[in-house]
């Protein structure tokens, strides 16, 4: 008999919830997906090269530049942005570092790198190997990482690049991606889905429960308790002083757009940057 009853009112129960539960498969199922995608995720533009790795100076052996390729790889198909390193022996002179500049957003643009679209997210780091002291990094960024990026930003991953080596550029690299991947909650591909969920299944039981608490019948109101309803006999308005405090609200003049070191290229196209020696 206590299992009929347990089995009717687990029934009844599965019956009275269907909904939520269908909404929540469906919820969980979409999660799933988006998970899965995240991880396997490739770049929409065509029209760049597959090469990512440009060693015309010859400072990395052939195994550290597939340990960068794969490196790469593995980061722009989970923070979805190009990441681009170029090295070369070329002496950029004192007060005439825009030429760094130059170069690199060139590289940039002329390849057409952006992982969303021609000119898009992505980044370029372009050593130029002169000899300890001589040698300069220029860091160029664009679309949605020229926006994250701030100067800050820009010098803690130059900051990696204290020589020309492989161990530096590998530095350099993960330091990009993990300002990339800064977003906090809103921002993590993982995080946000899961608290949305989590936030929606909280707000269907919520209802659920509110709902079966307003079918129940109404057992008591404001004569209950009381033989006669309540008079108020005395009311009095009293107003006693006014004092205002005012201030003045600052208000920045900066306009927006664009991120550390923000200009626009030879080419035309939004970029953002820095260099340093080394």
């Amino acid at each position: 008999m206590n299992n009929e009853i347990k089995k009717t009112a687990i029934l009844q129960y599965l019956s009275y919830f269907k909904i939520w539960f269908i909404i929540l498969l469906f919820f969980i199922g979409g999660l799933i997906v988006y998970l899965t995608n995240r991880k396997n995720q490739t770049s929409i533009n065509s029209n760049a090269p597959q090469e990512r790795v440009y060693d015309y100076a010859d400072v990395l052996t052939l195994e550290e530049e597939e340990l960068l390729r794969q490196q790469i790889q593995d980061s722009e198909s989970k923070y979805g942005i190009h990441i681009v390193l170029v090295t070369e022996n070329k002496y950029i002179p004192v007060g005439e570092e825009y030429l760094a500049r130059d170069i690199a957003d060139d590289f940039y643009d002329t390849n057409n790198y952006g992982y969303n679209r021609i000119h898009g997210d992505g980044l370029l780091l372009y050593d130029f190997c002169a000899g300890k002291g001589d040698s300069y990094a220029w860091l160029s960024t664009c679309g949605k990482v020229e926006n994250k990026f701030s100067t800050d930003d820009i010098d803690s991953v130059l900051d990696e690049v204290y020589d020309s080596n492989y161990s530096c550029y590998a530095n350099a690299i993960r330091r990009a991606c993990d300002i990339v991947s800064d977003d906090g909650i809103l921002g993590n591909p993982i995080l946000f889905p899961i608290i949305l969920v989590i936030g929606i299944v909280s707000g269907l039981v919520f209802a659920g429960v509110n709902s079966v608490q307003k079918k129940a019948q109404v057992t008591t109101n404001n004569r209950t308790y009381l033989s006669d309803t309540p008079k108020i006999t005395y009311q009095k308005d009293q107003y006693l002083r006014k004092h205002v405090t005012s201030r003045k609200i600052e208000t920045s003049s900066g306009g927006g757009g664009g991120g550390g070191g923000h200009h626009v290229s030879r080419s035309g196209v939004s970029h953002g940057g820095g260099g340093r020696r080394h």
